[in-house]
């Protein structure tokens, strides 16, 4: 390598936009320049220094790019413009993209993480929530780092599609007081928690895979003993996703106690009409036996089947009774929520309810949104990384790439 000159440069850091003077080296046939300054500091192919670039998709992550640029111009000694920002994040998406460097340097890092020692319940749960996406989004030939979300516009009906959510949580079972029972019982005590989220896609088999490959690289570090839990609500294709999948087959399967309670709420709403006072007393007694009595869906069937026959109720409101009693019938066999508390285990899928709101909902369904599978996703997944707790590990990874 031979210098060539002095070159400058304008930067942007946190500092404000500064600009330096670099040496500048080539081979002597010719051919790409290096720049040593630029390496090291990590500005090669960037007009922002690692740090800025940071904040920007950090907190691009949790508004729009027009909303960031207003926040730093209010209080830091830097500001982007918007157009800067969305470079940055199409850059990020690129580098992310580029021979799947994202989901390597994520794979590197779920292998790489510690179990917690405490651990004795490990709970897996998925969820799908609506995305807005814009024409075309997600198809094939379109340009990955297309990160514009369009503003100004609704959505278009039928342009909603489900993206898939997961959650796996570690659980200790500590002895509480329960001033009620009087008794100690055990509860559940949530360790971490570990969030992905993916784009609509054909399938999930995209998700598919990452639940699988999550889940086995959790448990693979946790002790032989540690009771594995599949807890989501009754949708019949998430369940499809794990059921008769051997990784699975020693987990305990369980459907979220809280989408019961409102298939219960259905059944008393159309066993007792108007009937309020009556409603309530029925419902709020099998919830109660739900929890306590292992075999209480049984008797809930023959407590409906009751008043089905009793009752003279419409013909839609027996219908819809039927269907209730269909429902807790099919799974009866997941409701088992007496023997999960009395263990101490996990009835409520409440952390992957949460993510489906937390990843998704508050960030990309606001008012005129609209997004291409790829900038959805890029967005997905540094929400994903924040929540889990791993965006400054996994930005250590990224940075001189992105």
């Amino acid at each position: 390598m031979i210098w060539k000159m002095k070159g400058a440069k304008t930067v942007l850091t946190l500092f404000g936009s500064i600009e330096v003077r670099r040496h500048v080296y080539q081979e002597s046939r010719g051919g790409r320049c290096l720049i040593p300054m630029d390496e090291q500091w990590g500005v090669r192919g960037h007009t922002a220094c690692p740090r800025v670039r940071e904040v920007c998709l950090h907190s691009s992550a949790m508004m729009t790019p027009g909303e960031l640029v207003r926040t730093l111009s209010m209080s830091s000694m830097f500001c982007p413009s918007e157009t800067a920002v969305r470079n940055m994040l199409g850059k990020y998406a690129d580098a992310m993209n580029r021979e799947g460097l994202g989901d390597k340097i994520m794979q590197e890092l779920v292998c790489g993480a510690e179990a917690e020692p405490a651990t004795k319940v490990f709970v897996a749960s998925m969820d799908g929530t609506t995305v807005p996406v814009r024409q075309g989004g997600g198809e094939a030939g379109q340009a990955p780092g297309n990160l514009r979300e369009s503003e100004g516009e609704e959505p278009l009906p039928g342009r909603f599609r489900m993206a898939m959510v997961g959650a796996l949580g570690c659980y200790d079972i500590e002895e509480v007081f329960d001033g009620k029972a009087g008794q100690s019982v055990r509860e559940p005590v949530r360790l971490s928690g570990d969030y992905f989220a993916r784009m609509p896609e054909s399938g999930c088999a995209d998700f598919k895979s990452e639940f699988e490959f999550r889940c086995f690289e959790t448990t693979a570090k946790l002790p032989e003993k540690v009771v594995k839990i599949l807890l989501m609500d009754a949708a019949k294709w998430q369940w499809n996703h794990v059921l008769g999948d051997e990784q699975f087959d020693d987990y305990e399967k369980l459907i979220d106690y809280w989408h019961v309670c409102e298939h219960l709420a259905s059944a008393a709403e159309h066993l007792f009409g108007d009937d309020k006072k009556s409603r309530k007393r029925w419902r709020k007694h099998w919830r109660r036996k739900l929890k306590r009595e292992s075999g209480a869906v049984a008797a809930l069937l023959r407590s409906m089947l009751r008043y089905l026959n009793e009752r003279p109720l419409t013909t839609k409101a027996r219908e819809q009774v039927q269907k209730q009693m269909n429902y807790f019938t099919n799974h009866a066999h997941m409701m088992d929520y007496a023997r999960f508390r009395r263990n101490g285990w996990p009835i409520g899928s409440g952390p992957v309810e949460a993510a489906c709101k937390t990843l998704v909902k508050e960030r990309m369904c606001r008012s005129g949104m609209r997004w291409t599978n790829e900038g959805g996703q890029t967005i997905l997944d540094i929400r994903s990384l924040i929540k889990s707790n791993r965006w400054e590990t996994f930005w250590e990874h990224a940075k001189n790439a992105a």
